[in-house]
């Protein structure tokens, strides 16, 4: 199963990482492993990108010997009638002869167009997911659907999955842990960047904590050294960068200034 068989479009992902080097929540970590040993199950992970999910899954499928396999939603999403359908319908048929885990993910490209509305378009969406829904229900494996619109998913889907969690934001503690263990090592911190202070002051997700610190190795790898440091350049725009919205300039923003 593969990216070059047109009978399943889907993608095998797997992680280096185990349950030792990765920084969750204790509620999210213990309602994930109740999955392992599940051999069929239908999880619903909600949460902003970044926070995990895809992460998550990935080590489900590591501690239980099974392969995951990525299902990007917004590629099987068809503008013409009937074409989403046929497409969930082989992926679900080629899945039912491995002994995987199926992710969706960018599940929002089916959910943000749920309403009420009576148009003719919104009614084929609600068509589409009431078909994956029903999908799922019947597929006899183990499902996880990642969706970033917490809002517009848990009042409607929570019926049809077995368990629901919620990935956040960290906490200022577990983005401290974040910043120093995601070197795994090979890299570190000069003892004058205040990484507590970093980690208070900005709310990032853990995915673009691990960005900001790819940045930051390729910088010390550039210049042959092993210890990120802060040097002399001044940043003018840091609005931006509060928000967490710009990984690179915090990334340099990190290493310049004096935090």
């Amino acid at each position: 199963m593969n990216q070059t068989d047109n009978r399943f479009e889907a993608q095998r992902i797997t992680t280096i990482m185990d349950w030792p080097d990765v920084v969750f929540n204790h509620m999210i970590a213990e309602q994930a492993s109740r999955l392992i040993e599940q051999q069929s199950f239908r999880a619903l992970f909600l949460g902003p990108p970044g926070t995990g999910k895809t992460l998550m899954a990935t080590l489900i499928g590591k501690s239980s010997g099974r392969d995951v396999y990525l299902v990007d939603l917004s590629m099987v999403v068809s503008k013409y009638i009937g074409d989403t359908e046929k497409n969930l319908s082989l992926i679900f048929d080629a899945a039912q002869t491995k002994n995987g885990i199926l992710l969706f993910d960018e599940a929002d490209s089916l959910f943000g167009k749920r309403t009420l509305s009576t148009e003719g378009n919104n009614i084929t969406a609600d068509q589409q997911i009431d078909f994956l829904l029903k999908e799922i229900q019947r597929y006899e494996g183990a499902v996880i659907l990642a969706s970033n619109l917490c809002a517009n998913t848990d009042k409607v889907f929570t019926g049809s999955f077995d368990i629901m969690i919620r990935f956040g934001i960290p906490t200022a503690e577990e983005r401290y842990r974040l910043w120093l263990n995601s070197f795994s090592g090979q890299f570190s911190f000069s003892p004058e960047i205040d990484m507590h202070k970093i980690a208070e002051k900005y709310e990032l997700t853990g995915g673009a904590i691990v960005n900001i610190l790819r940045f930051c190795a390729l910088e010390a790898t550039c210049k042959k050294e092993s210890c990120v440091t802060q040097g002399n350049t001044n940043l003018r725009n840091t609005k931006g960068i509060q928000k967490g919205k710009d990984a690179y300039a915090l990334g340099r923003f990190v290493m310049c200034n004096n935090l």
